[in-house]
């Protein structure tokens, strides 16, 4: 199964995923409200972010390797795979998200937006989810139910929050000290810029 986040810079997906990988870690299983978003039963739990016990993500090699049983967090998607570069998603990629249930495999990606990630992506995740930061140290977090009705003779489909008693609270200071939000993804040593005064 695959499962989308999305929020805005600073709401806690970063948190979110850190929480779900320690889950798996510890062969748990990890719910938000009634959805089940992976049970636990992984040999590996790779992430895109360094992770103590986590094996790192070499985006590249998905779709090449068989990454069977493997829990994956993937945190800012649109570094990978973005909606405006799609020419660029690969075969490779094609087969690694349409055939990750085979390999009995989850993936869990976040995004500052729904529509930044591949519509590939999109089209393959089941389940949505939104993440806000509603205090200093509590963030909300709320499954997406889909709905597809007739009204009025049209048909309607969309998107709406999932009631409340469903929502996930996540208490981020438990995982400040567990993972840097401020990891910079995509990219590593970066050189310093050459500041130049007016």
């Amino acid at each position: 199964m695959i499962s989308g986040v999305f929020g805005l810079p600073g709401s806690g997906k970063s948190m979110l995923l850190t929480n779900a990988a320690y889950n798996a870690l510890n062969h748990r299983p990890f719910r938000i409200g009634s959805n089940l978003v992976h049970d636990g039963r992984y040999e590996h739990v790779v992430t895109n972010f360094p992770l103590d016990g986590c094996d790192r993500l070499d985006f590249d090699a998905l779709g090449k390797y068989n990454f069977r049983k493997c829990l994956f967090c993937i945190d800012e998607i649109m570094m990978y795979c973005d909606s405006r570069n799609f020419k660029s998603f690969s075969d490779d990629l094609k087969f690694f998200f349409s055939q990750h249930r085979k390999f009995e495999s989850t993936i869990i990606w976040t995004s500052q937006s729904y529509d930044d990630c591949d519509k590939k992506v999109r089209g393959l995740t089941d389940k949505y989810f939104y993440c806000r930061r509603v205090f200093e140290k509590v963030s909300l977090v709320s499954p997406i139910n889909s709905f597809l009705d007739v009204r009025d003779g049209a048909i309607k489909s969309g998107y709406e929050l999932a009631p409340i008693l469903q929502t996930k609270i996540l208490w981020l200071p438990r995982w400040w000290g567990v993972v840097n939000s401020y990891q910079i993804i995509g990219k590593d040593n970066l050189p310093e810029p050459e500041y130049l005064k007016w």
